[in-house]
């Protein structure tokens, strides 16, 4: 097993532990030092956690406690496009790797087509600091992707 793999199922024993006690044990785990550990902000798994607060925050504690109950934080609906773009891009991205057909009506070229416009859209939300740093064409690109995304959003399973 590679240092990354264990990583990750040492991450998937902690939210394993945290479920299996928060509901057999009634460890209140909002207000439990132990379990600042299992904080999904800090477990070290890419794309589960998408808080913007920073650490040194006054909210921060609030946050925490907000996280430990329900999975995220406030400070993630400040941008809920960003955030949603953040979580979809790489899920997307790997469907079109993974993916073994397409929806009938289309070619596979034409499949792969509609999926490199729909991720070409989430990047550019993700990925730039605003809508300001786009370049020309960049927002009709943008409102295709995501038009296609809505139009083929059934058909995002295999």
């Amino acid at each position: 097993m590679t240092p990354k793999e264990k990583k990750f199922y040492d991450a998937l024993d902690v939210v394993k532990d945290c479920f299996e006690n928060s509901y057999s044990d009634g460890i209140d785990f909002a207000n439990s030092n132990k379990e600042f550990d299992k904080d999904p902000k800090y477990l070290g798994i890419p794309n589960i956690n998408f808080s913007l607060c920073e650490d040194d925050s006054e909210r921060a504690e609030i946050y925490r406690k907000q996280r430990m109950e329900r999975g995220f934080d406030d400070s993630e609906t400040w941008s809920l496009d960003y955030t949603i773009a953040r979580f979809i891009l790489p899920r997307l991205k790997r469907f079109k790797e993974v993916t073994n057909g397409h929806p009938g009506g289309l070619s596979e070229e034409e499949w792969d087509e509609i999926l490199d416009k729909m991720i070409y859209a989430f990047r550019l939300k993700a990925e730039c600091d605003s809508d300001f740093d786009w370049k020309e064409g960049d927002e009709e690109k943008f409102n295709e992707g995501i038009e296609l995304f809505a139009e083929w959003f059934v058909h995002l399973w295999w």
